[in-house]
């Protein structure tokens, strides 16, 4: 009796290459998640890592940075109101009745008034809104 030895071949996920075991132990390709990366993808892959365009870069944090700014500046001039505080603590209010919820044995109960505890916490925040 002859004997066959099957070898297993891996596929690409992007391009459907073969992708051979001495390519993985050579670190010219991996294996991630269960996915395949052959080396001619590797090498796609790394060059699409580079950013040669600085230019690029600097606008886009300068873009980032005019939103914080923006945020900011938003933050500090909105008005005070103590439906915020009152949404603020049932929040927290909601947070610890879903912790209790995780160790309770039956939580059917203790999430339903999670649930109810978050819509009072969205109805102050939107009415802190209103105003």
């Amino acid at each position: 009796m002859s004997e066959q030895t099957e070898q297993v071949v891996h596929k690409c996920f992007r391009c459907e290459a073969a992708v051979s075991q001495e390519d993985l132990d050579g670190g010219r390709a991996y294996l991630r998640d269960g996915y395949y990366v052959c080396p001619a993808c590797m090498e796609d892959i790394r060059r699409g890592v580079q950013h040669g365009d600085i230019d690029t870069l600097k606008s886009q944090l300068a873009a980032m940075t005019a939103e914080l700014r923006n945020i900011s500046q938003h933050l500090h001039y909105e008005e005070f109101s103590w439906m915020f505080v009152i949404g603020g603590v049932l929040q927290v209010l909601a947070l610890f009745i879903l912790y209790r919820a995780y160790q309770s044995a039956e939580p059917t109960a203790t999430l339903l008034w999670a649930l109810v505890v978050q819509l009072m916490t969205i109805t102050a925040f939107i009415v802190g809104k209103l105003k």
